[in-house]
């Protein structure tokens, strides 16, 4: 073979090599920008997301920003420009540090948590969010979406408590109603919960569930959570809560379909917003256990 048609091959094989590699990076943007809609999608709210990965040299190989979920467009305009902002900051630090998040020394960043870059193996894992619930929030969620883009994470369901036992089941046979599925009572050793299957075909079993929870003991106020499925639960829970300064709420195992525990904030009305950890995938439809 001649010196330019070897050249041609390797100039083949390059770009061959850079289109599989830069669909191999879309295809991760891709995979945790649906587990965000997901979750936005069961809790019927929306945030705006900025997802990217660079190479060692800060060459960005694929990137998505955009409104995620559904709700009101009331502060969209701002939420879309803080999200970039987040991003852009987050690009145009320092290259050599492994951990970076928002807010940086940047002299045009935005002042707010929320922004993460991770350096892994060679490729920074940009992840940003900007929502109505507060920057505190903004953060562990984009922590989250962080770690889904090196590990895999499941989506299993979105859990409100309810400070009183008929409004939790009001809202349950509500959901049920809207989605033309029945009710499944699941109580926990010290809680009462109805859970509602919503029918996708993005996770096992093609479904996640809602969960409507009252405690009988307290607390007495409402609560929102996230509840995810990971190999590396523990690992998890400590990614979220170190760069927070917050200590995870390891709870005591009973069942195989227990949690692994939680880490929590408060959104800026005050509602705890939690990330709870499981490490296997509950059927709750063919657990044998209550009714109704």
């Amino acid at each position: 073979m001649s010196f330019v048609a070897t050249l041609a091959a390797i100039t083949i094989v390059h770009h061959i090599v850079q289109r599989r590699g830069k669909r191999m990076y879309e295809a991760i943007v891709d995979r945790v920008w649906e587990l965000a809609n997901l979750m936005a999608e069961g809790a019927k709210f929306h945030f705006y997301a900025a997802m990217a990965i660079a190479d060692a040299n800060m060459k960005v190989r694929a990137v998505r920003i955009d409104r995620v979920g559904a709700g009101s467009h009331g502060t969209a305009s701002k939420l879309s420009l803080l999200v970039r902002v987040k991003g852009l900051e987050l690009l145009a630090a320092d290259p050599g540090g492994i951990w970076v998040t928002t807010p940086t020394d940047h002299l045009f960043g935005c002042k707010l948590m929320g922004g993460v870059r991770r350096f892994v193996e060679g490729c920074y894992y940009i992840t940003a969010v900007s929502s109505d619930m507060g920057e505190h929030c903004d953060a562990l969620f984009s922590l989250l979406f962080n770690y889904a883009m090196t590990n895999e994470v499941l989506f299993h369901h979105v859990g409100f408590r309810f400070p009183f036992r008929d409004s939790a089941l009001s809202a349950a046979k509500d959901a049920a109603q809207k989605y033309g599925v029945p009710v499944f009572y699941r109580p926990a050793s010290d809680h009462e919960r109805w859970y509602v299957p919503v029918e996708t075909g993005d996770v096992p079993n093609c479904i996640y569930w809602l969960e409507f929870q009252y405690f009988p003991d307290g607390p007495y106020t409402r609560a929102v959570h996230w509840d995810v499925v990971t190999d590396f639960n523990q690992a998890l829970l400590v990614f979220l809560a170190n760069p927070l300064k917050l200590v995870p709420e390891i709870q005591k195992i009973v069942g195989s379909n227990d949690v692994i525990g939680a880490v929590w904030q408060e959104d800026d009305g005050g509602v705890p917003i939690g990330i709870v950890a499981r490490s296997r995938w509950w059927d709750v439809e063919g657990e044998d256990k209550g009714k109704g």
